[in-house]
């Protein structure tokens, strides 16, 4: 059986490693906020056009299922378009050239 200071090693190291993570991401806290507001403001629009769009679709053609399709269309074209214009940036799926 461990004795107690060892099966706490690995944790307490752990928390000094979060701890100094933390600490490197203070500076970055403004970033982080101004990142996730930017996203939270696209999505939220998107979702109001998708439902705008829903709704005018519908009431053009007199079918629900309409605006079904148009919002399915709108979303295979946004990830075609991401899929053709964005960039990998994850470094086991794009790793830099030696």
């Amino acid at each position: 059986m461990a004795s107690p200071d060892s099966s706490h090693k690995h944790y307490r190291h752990g928390i000094r490693e979060n701890l100094h993570q933390f600490s490197h991401q203070l500076g970055q806290v403004f970033l982080v906020g101004l990142t996730i507001g930017i996203y939270r403001f696209w999505r939220d629009l998107g979702y109001g056009i998708g439902a705008l769009g829903f709704g005018l679709v519908a009431h053009l053609t007199g079918a629900v299922t309409a605006g079904f399709w148009f919002v399915a269309i709108a979303m295979f074209l946004s990830g075609a378009l991401v899929m053709a214009w964005g960039e990998e940036t994850h470094p086991r799926l794009n790793p830099e050239p030696d």
